[in-house]
């Protein structure tokens, strides 16, 4: 008797995505042949699950957002409730490695470094600096 052609392997390889491997597919043709069948079934189609994102309005999202970083802020806590702003100004190499140095010694970052000698620098000649600060607005 001549042997039956494969239809699961025909069916598998016309396929774009299948779950199905050649031993899934050589189970299923031997499966069929023990139940005695004459005729080939065919195989159902594997499910592929894919995740469904919901959409989120920007509303919603902000509003979870929210709702999230009422309990704990990400990230460092903020040193002063003061607003802050970034300052850039270039500097010699030799001047960058004196703060280097004197931030660490000093056991500070080099913003509060520099932070510190601004204010410190401002206790000291706070007269003048007013005198200067009130003839500026003028």
């Amino acid at each position: 008797m001549a042997e039956r052609p494969n239809k699961f392997k025909a069916l598998y390889k016309n396929r774009k995505e299948s779950n199905l491997t050649d031993e899934l597919v050589d189970q299923l043709y031997n499966h069929e042949e023990e139940k005695g069948l004459s005729k080939p079934t065919v195989p159902v189609e594997p499910v592929i699950v894919t995740e469904i994102k919901p959409e989120i309005k920007p509303e919603a999202y902000s509003e979870s957002i929210s709702a999230k970083t009422k309990h704990k802020k990400v990230g460092r806590p903020k040193k002063t409730e003061e607003e802050r702003s970034m300052f850039n100004f270039r500097i010699s190499d030799s001047k960058k490695e004196m703060i280097n140095v004197a931030s660490s010694a000093k056991g500070l970052s080099k913003t509060d470094y520099i932070e510190y000698l601004i204010e410190e620098d401002y206790k000291k000649n706070k007269e003048y600096y007013d005198m200067v600060k009130a003839n500026m607005k003028k």
